[in-house]
């Protein structure tokens, strides 16, 4: 089946032209940071006109919830590092959270990487979930967040903390508890994912 294969800055075309011989792609999305815009334009117009592949350019923060949402816009997408790049680390979290597979470059194309399939959805109940979704809108007290998602304190502390076999939302660190309680970075991304 077809990727869209979803490339951070690269200065070796032929280690990304070896891996399209290797991956079936339909499609390259370039990721850029601001500073490497020009690199990744020339790169891009290098490999739309000669291997007449579409390309895009997507340029990102350092937000790894970024990254999921972006994933979510493309049919069968998979990471593929070629050069180190900062950018990476915030591709790879992404990738694991969203089930993205991940490829790296070896000089003869694209290997797959064995990375862990977190599905955190899967991990957590379904009132965890409306928590995170209750605190993407900013951080928020205990007893605050129990009123919105119509919730005793206890309960809503053992969501948070967890015991037995369920996991708590602050031992995943999907959350930040303190004197409010807000997502995490992880937090924002599983949301997003």
């Amino acid at each position: 089946m077809p990727n869209t294969q979803i490339v951070a800055v690269s200065k070796s075309k032929d280690a990304l032209r070896a891996s399209l011989q290797r991956v079936p792609t339909t499609k390259i999305v370039f990721i850029s940071s601001p500073s490497t815009v020009k690199d990744v334009i020339e790169l891009r117009n290098f490999f739309s006109i000669e291997l007449k592949i579409p390309t895009e350019i997507r340029t990102l923060g350092t937000k790894t919830e970024e990254a999921c949402r972006m994933f979510k816009e493309f049919e069968n997408p998979i990471l593929h590092l070629i050069d180190h790049d900062y950018v990476n680390y915030m591709l790879v979290n992404a990738a694991v959270i969203s089930g993205v597979p991940v490829y790296f470059s070896n000089g003869r194309g694209a290997e797959r990487i064995s990375t862990p399939e977190i599905k955190f959805k899967e991990l957590i109940s379904d009132v965890q979930v409306e928590i995170l979704e209750e605190l993407q809108e900013g951080p928020l007290s205990l007893l605050e967040l129990a009123e919105r998602i119509d919730c005793d304190e206890s309960m809503l502390y053992y969501y948070l903390h967890g015991k037995n076999s369920l996991k708590g939302l602050v031992n995943l660190g999907l959350v930040k508890d303190g004197d409010q309680i807000e997502l995490s970075e992880t937090g924002r991304a599983v949301v997003s994912s």
